[in-house]
Order: C-alpha cells, then structure tokens, then sequence
C-alpha cells in the first residue's frame, strides 16, 4: 500500500464513501448512462495522471481510423474556453487544452472535440454532417454519463493501481474494484525488457476477469522534430523542459543514451508565463546551450514567438506505443468491436 500524503489519509474512507455511493448510483440506473448507436470506446484509468492516457488514445486512434471514420472527444483540461468546441487546424491548446492539440497536430485529418459533458460532445458531433462512425473518449473511465462499449483502463509499471490507496491519501480516483469494468487493462511505461515471470506476477496482483484482456506496453522515443519540421539527432547537452505528470520515464530514457541537460520541470498541463520564459532564457545563458528538448505535449503549449525563445532551437521528441505482450489479442479486440458493433447494447 502507497500512501502519497499520510497527513490526509484519515479523509480517504469519506472520499471512498463518496465515489462508492456515485458508482452504485450509475451500476443501479438512479444516475443514467447515455447510450450511442456508434461504436464508444473509453480510454483511462484508476490512478490520478501520468499513465499515458494521451499516447495510448493515439494508438488506437491510428489503428482504427482506416477502418471507420473516428473522432476524439477529451474534457480539454487546461483549456482557458467552455463548453463544446470542435478543434480545427487554428486552434490553439488554449482554446482546446494541450492533448487534444498533440491530437489533432498528429492526426489533422481527425475530428478532436472537447466538452466538459462528454454526452452533449458526442451528440454534437453525431449531428455534424461529417458524422464519425466511431468515437474514442480520452480521459473518462470515470465519466459513466456515456455508456461505452469498450473500456481500456491503464496503469503504470511502477505505479500500479493495486498497490495504491484512495485519494487524498493516496492516487486512486476510486476504489481498485473499479477495474471490473475494464473490459482491456494495460500496464503501461514498463521496461521493454519485462519478463514474462514479472508479467505473470502482475497479472496475478490484478486478478483479472475471465473476459479482461491484459497488455503490457512501453513508450519507444523516436527521432526529436525541430520547429520547422525536420528530424534531428538527439543533442548531447541541452535543456529539457517539461510539464507533464511524471517525468522519470522520459528523464531515465535520456540518461541512457548519455545525454547532458537541465532539467526545467513544471506541473502537468503548465501554462508557461512571462516568469518562465525568463528562466528559460537564464538556463540558456548559464548551461551555455541553446537547444530546448521537450515533449510534443509541452510543445503544443510553448509560444514559439516570445523574444526568450527566439535565440533557442526547440525540438519536440515524439513518443508511441510498443507492446511487450498482448497487443494481437487487445488489437483484435478493439477493431473487431468498431467493425462489428454499432453500440454498448
């Protein structure tokens, strides 16, 4: 058992009495589910951040969009607008949050909405004349107003969700039960070189269901882009700069590949401000190097424009998802469920 905060953790049965009256409340039919006659899949998880929700949604996406046409829907955390808003090629991660525009930059082809009430986005969307013939939901394995026909529940390698305790004493949204709903459960930033003894102890800790399908997945880094779109090697010495939830999968990966940096770290979905760029220019002056490494994420947040950056080569290193184990089994779970289905009944 993890406690993050024991100072709180006598307020943890009161957070757990609430989420388990909200769930039986869903589980009963007093608060209702929507049910859509498209095919809704639901990417989340237990734990509070920073188990690759984002990446994983661009897997799946990517696996299914030449298949059926595909839309993304995502709360937009972070976003400075309300409401439903359907992204375009103009808009900003502001405007939208910064997933949804690591999204929509990655795939611009796509229909990325975003909307605090996931029912009235998918509904919007459904009305559009463009009408998608699936929907990924990001974020939202405890949004049960929609009703999704397939649920993806991810979990971290070093973080996994038995092994945590509800907020605030510890990271759980709600309790480890939860996982039952889960129709595919993914263990996620492992080492690529997992053994399959350690694998069948941490399928042994989830005790799945019969029907859950476990996966184990890793992130595989690919060759950092520049601002102007061209691929460069991975400097030796820069500045990595970084707003995201956990950042010591990303960190190990660089120290491994003999990289010098400093490290400017800030809270997950930061909104960089004047301050900021002045200590990124500081940084730039004191290390002596003006190359900045951050994540696609970030990136989608940075405004490339300010006079503090304008000194700077700024590369976004891009990530995707690899598999150790169970990726043809959730892989043909997942297309055959946008093929063959036309809604959760």
């Amino acid at each position: 058992m993890k406690v993050k905060r024991p100072l709180l953790l006598l307020f943890s049965p009161i957070y757990a009495a609430i989420t388990w009256t909200r769930n039986r409340l869903f589980d009963f039919g007093v608060l209702k589910s929507e049910l859509f006659n498209v095919p809704v899949i639901t990417i989340g998880n237990l734990n509070v951040g920073g188990t690759g929700k984002t990446p994983h949604t661009m897997w799946v996406l990517e696996l299914v969009q030449n298949k059926v046409k595909t839309a993304v829907v995502s709360r937009g955390y972070g976003r400075k607008t309300k409401g439903y808003l359907l992204a375009n090629s103009d808009s900003k991660s502001q405007d939208i949050g910064d997933e949804p525009k690591e999204i929509l930059t990655r795939f611009p082809d796509t229909q990325v909405a975003v909307a605090e009430k996931r029912v009235e986005g998918i509904s919007n969307l459904l009305e559009t004349d463009d009408r998608p013939e699936a929907i990924i939901l990001d974020d939202a394995f405890q949004h049960r107003y929609v009703q999704a026909g397939l649920t993806l529940l991810l979990s971290t390698y070093k973080e996994l969700f038995t092994k945590d305790i509800l907020l605030p004493g510890g990271n759980l949204r709600e309790s480890k039960s939860g996982y039952k709903r889960a129709d595919i459960i993914i263990v996620t930033k492992c080492d690529k070189s997992l053994s399959l003894e350690k694998q069948n102890n941490i399928t042994a800790q989830i005790n799945p269901l019969p029907h859950q399908k476990i996966g184990f997945s890793y992130f595989k880094y690919g060759t950092p882009i520049s601002s102007t779109g061209d691929e460069i090697e991975l400097p030796k010495y820069f500045i990595l700069l970084t707003g995201i939830a956990h950042s010591d999968y990303l960190t190990d990966y660089l120290e491994k590949q003999g990289c010098s940096f400093e490290h400017l770290r800030y809270s997950d979905h930061h909104n960089f401000d004047e301050k900021n760029y002045e200590a990124i220019a500081e940084a730039g002056e004191i290390f002596e190097h003006k190359t900045i490494l951050t994540t696609s994420k970030d990136y989608s947040r940075l405004d490339l424009e300010h006079t503090s950056l304008l000194d700077f080569q700024i590369l976004q290193l891009p990530i995707s998802v690899q598999f150790i184990a169970g990726a043809e089994e959730i892989e043909s779970e997942i297309v055959s469920f946008v093929l063959g289905k036309k809604s959760a009944i």
